[in-house]
């Protein structure tokens, strides 16, 4: 079953990074990374909202950064979506002083978790209203 389940991946998908050609261009998987920040007490969505928008500038900014969706959960939580060019970029992001500073600004750790992107594709329902 197993060598079945590999031969159907590489002929469905094609060969993987670690069954390339020695000296083929191996290059970063992208990376999704969802953060959760508890939402302090008091803090109304809108509140969240135009700080997002005070914080595009400094996302815009940041070195490897493909796109990123600002999110207000029915969970209490706000945070975002991000899509990294590398797992590298993701963690030199989200640093040792940046979890230091969430702590310190919203008085709880943020969740983050990341997830490998090998493939994405942008579907035909695409909502400019939502882009910056």
């Amino acid at each position: 079953m197993i060598s079945f389940l590999a031969l159907a991946g590489t002929v469905l998908f094609g060969a993987s990074a670690a069954m390339a050609a020695p000296g083929a261009d191996v290059r970063p998987v992208p990376v999704i990374v969802v953060v959760k920040v508890p939402t302090p007490a008091g803090v109304t969505p809108e509140r969240l909202r135009a700080g997002f928008e005070q914080a595009v500038p400094t996302f815009k900014a940041a070195p490897g950064l493909m796109r990123k969706s600002f999110t207000i959960g029915d969970d209490r939580n706000f945070g975002g979506v991000y899509f990294w060019q590398s797992r590298a970029a993701a963690e030199g992001f989200y640093s040792d002083a940046w979890r230091a500073r969430i702590l310190q600004t919203y008085g709880a750790p943020a969740v983050v978790e990341y997830f490998e992107a090998p493939l994405s594709i942008t579907g035909q329902a695409v909502n400019a209203v939502t882009e910056r």
